[in-house]
């Protein structure tokens, strides 16, 4: 009787292990998958100039996103974005006008925060994205440009629709 019970207790702890394992893989795959809140269309409405970013949410280890700015004087200047997962790590890739992509690697990430580097690129070699309390996105990009730092800073609203 013992080793029937023994034999029981055995099968469900298997059973309850293949039950509940995949649930924890699949919600633990993507890192990425922390960035939700940065899914959305947004836009920062200021003199000169009108920048929309648009970024579709993460699905197997990508985000997609794109930039566009105009101009007062109606000049479009646009970027293709991606987020990438690779090896547990996050790549931000910018393509500025479509043209050659620059990698950033993730350095930090929490809630409602993600700051990618690439010390190696002219400007800049900071970006970083940051979801504030009254869930306003700011955008900021640091470096060294002409032997000076330099910063520049959006807040993006998200667009209602």
């Amino acid at each position: 009787m013992v080793n029937i019970n023994l034999k029981s207790s055995i099968f469900i702890t298997i059973l309850t292990a293949l039950l509940f394992f995949p649930i924890y893989v699949s919600a633990q795959e993507y890192l990425i998958e922390n960035l939700t809140w940065l899914t959305g269309s947004w836009k920062s409405q200021t003199e000169p100039q009108s920048v929309e970013e648009f970024w579709i949410e993460p699905r197997n280890g990508i985000m997609l996103g794109v930039n566009r700015t105009i101009s007062k004087s109606g000049k479009v200047f646009f970027e293709y974005l991606r987020i990438v997962e690779r090896d547990k790590k996050l790549f931000y890739i910018a393509s500025p006008g479509g043209k050659k992509e620059t990698e950033f690697e993730m350095v930090e990430i929490k809630n409602g925060e993600v700051i990618f580097e690439n010390p190696e690129h002219d400007f800049p070699q900071v970006i970083k994205y940051k979801l504030d309390k009254s869930k306003v996105l700011i955008a900021e990009v640091t470096g060294i440009l002409n032997g000076k730092t330099n910063s520049l800073t959006w807040k993006f609203e998200r667009e209602k629709k």
